[in-house]
């Protein structure tokens, strides 16, 4: 099948040359922006060739090449939106073309020459196509290549780091009242959206609400300056998190093996002694996860302290911390766990006692309540997702489509994080993606110029100097040129 992308060559002498006979075919202005870098940084890794080989396409006969498909959707995350009504294209940036060394441009007609009337500029797929598009991949399909083969990509990348901590956590996706959102479920939620168990509290100021459950693995640095999302799963509101996240990390060690996650920080959701004895005892995952009050290891503890003459260690101001070693009362729990008494003074001066359990055996006590800790990042990464992306609305209640908003969301959230990473970025790693674009946006100011397929990039005081240095029948040819080209662009309005 012939191509009906046209692709233009980096060539400064043709371009100059034509620029000297007055034979510009379009001058575009541009700067270094985070987009431009990302994009760039993406081509560099492979990311798109990996994806054409491995995407789940709905589409047996590939008109449109995919990796200019999940571009787009990648443009749309980094956009910060869910509609693609909004998309800006990805095309229009002469910043990339320095690092990468091409550019694409539509042929008249599109990729199948049947469009009836003519696109804008970086317009080479029509909005619908992409929607439809995305509409018709399997939601499951979808997940699996998330789970599988971006996993497989991200550990070929070493984007896991060697001291494998991970955190698997449950979070819920509020949805407006309608019924046609698929597969979501009703949920009795407080006024911070938090889950009620009307059963076992009064029904108070608790409303049903529509929502998903997502249940993601995220790796995360001990600095928490580094975050993955390694696998995700979005289900009905209804759903347990124990066996979604019991099947996600099963799922991530079978793809990438098992020396990955050595690690593994949950919440009392996932609170399970089948599961923290068979993944140390197969995949050699240390667990570290609290437990509830009522629960015979937590009282053993509590009844270890007593014979300790001074037994606990000081965390910070507020907080201090003790380690009954090789607690054996918790039914079901076929390995050696330890259990960390936890005492903190809260801000009204009440005293609260809470307890972790971990197979791992801490020399220092300290050392694990701070890896708990960690755990609250993730709340802040739901936090900035939602506020950047989900609390925007969905604009379709197809299921399909809904996973792809939130599972590209997070594939371009994590590989910011890689991007950051290598660029020695870290210290932007905690930026929400608004403050990035504002922080990554300044840089060198350049021109792109095109002539007969050919482009070249240059400095702006060089594109200044080589346009007044023109004489003649060129000089009157680009003057001619440039008139035509201000007419057709959008001018800015005066200032009142």
């Amino acid at each position: 099948m012939k191509s009906d992308l046209k692709v233009f060559v980096k060539n400064r002498p043709r371009v100059m040359a034509a620029l000297k006979a007055g034979n510009i075919d379009y001058v575009d202005g541009t700067s270094w922006s985070f987009s431009d870098k990302f994009f760039a940084f993406l081509l560099s890794i492979g990311f798109f060739k990996y994806s054409e080989d491995t995407y789940p396409s709905p589409r047996q006969r590939k008109n449109i090449p995919l990796w200019i498909l999940i571009g787009l959707m990648f443009q749309l995350k980094l956009s910060r939106s869910n509609s693609f009504y909004k998309l800006p294209g990805i095309l229009k940036s002469g910043a990339v073309l320095t690092r990468t060394n091409f550019n694409i441009g539509r042929i008249d007609g599109g990729f199948n020459r049947k469009n009836k009337t003519p696109r804008a500029l970086g317009e080479i797929v029509n909005q619908d196509t992409i929607r439809k598009y995305y509409k018709d991949t399997d939601a499951g399909e979808l997940t699996r290549w998330y789970n599988r083969d971006i996993a497989k990509f991200f550990s070929s990348k070493r984007a896991v780091r060697k001291e494998g901590i991970f955190i698997l956590d449950g979070s819920i996706l509020t949805l407006p009242d309608n019924q046609n959102y698929e597969n979501a479920q009703y949920l009795p939620l407080d006024a911070d959206k938090n889950y009620i168990d009307t059963e076992k509290s009064p029904p108070y100021g608790v409303k049903p609400t529509l929502c998903y459950k997502m249940v993601n693995l995220l790796h995360i640095s001990r600095k928490a300056d580094y975050f993955i999302f390694c696998a995700n799963k979005v289900l009905g509101g209804k759903s347990h998190d124990k066996p979604v996240g019991e099947e996600l990390v099963d799922e991530y060690v079978k793809n990438v093996g098992k020396d990955r996650i050595k690690l593994l920080i949950m919440d009392r959701a996932f609170l399970s002694a089948s599961m923290i004895s068979r993944f140390k005892t197969e995949y050699g995952i240390d667990t570290l996860i609290p437990l509830k009050k009522n629960m015979d290891a937590a009282s053993d503890a509590k009844g270890l302290l007593r014979l300790e003459a001074a037994p606990w260690k000081k965390v910070d101001e507020a907080t201090c911390c003790y380690m009954a070693k090789k607690i054996s009362s918790y039914e079901g729990v076929s390995v050696e766990l330890n259990v960390i008494l936890v005492r903190s003074t809260q801000k009204n001066g009440k005293v609260r006692l809470w307890s972790l359990a971990t197979t791992r055996n801490y020399r220092d006590p300290v050392r694990a309540v701070l890896d708990y800790r960690l755990r609250w990042q993730i709340e802040e990464r739901y936090r900035q997702i939602k506020s950047g992306w989900f609390d925007k609305g969905f604009n379709s209640t197809s299921f399909n489509l809904i996973v792809a908003h939130i599972l590209f969301t997070l594939l371009v959230y994590s590989l910011i994080q890689i991007y950051l990473n290598i660029s020695s970025l870290s210290h932007l790693a905690n930026r929400t993606m608004e403050s990035l674009m504002a922080e990554e946006s300044v840089g060198v100011n350049t021109v792109i110029m095109y002539a007969g397929g050919y482009y070249t990039v240059l400095d702006t005081n060089e594109a200044l100097y080589q346009v007044v240095e023109l004489e003649g029948k060129a000089r009157e040819k680009f003057r001619e040129w440039i008139r035509k080209f201000l007419g057709k662009k959008p001018r800015m309005p005066d200032d009142p």
